[in-house]
């Protein structure tokens, strides 16, 4: 999930925007595990879980063209941090942190 807030310049066909994106992420995963204890197999499930956020100030242009169709790009700068829980109980909760530039294009059809 993520939201951001934004602020617009327009000019003539040209619409400038500036802002700030948050994002939550939220997941697990479900592992098969097997366990011998002798003489039988005993199967069960293990879920590994991650959640994580990120920040990223935002930059970008989209121009207008006719009334339906616009074509544009962003820049934005991406700081995210993570923590990944593994259910095992030997192996202990990782965190990491890491940033990246982002570019995007993208062309927007307005149908009403």
């Amino acid at each position: 999930m993520q939201f951001g807030v934004f602020g617009t310049l327009n000019l003539d066909d040209m619409l400038l925007f500036a802002g700030v994106r948050y994002g939550l992420n939220r997941g697990e995963s479900e592992n098969l595990q097997s366990m011998w204890n002798g003489s039988n197999i005993t199967y069960f499930t293990q879920t590994d879980k991650i959640k994580g956020s990120s920040l990223a100030p935002v930059l970008g242009a989209e121009y207008r063209f006719g009334n339906r169709f616009a074509v544009g790009a962003e820049l934005s700068y991406m700081m995210m941090s993570s923590t990944f829980t593994p259910s095992s109980p030997n192996s202990q909760a990782q965190d990491s942190k890491f940033k990246l530039f982002e570019t995007a294009a993208f062309f927007r059809f307005f149908p009403f």
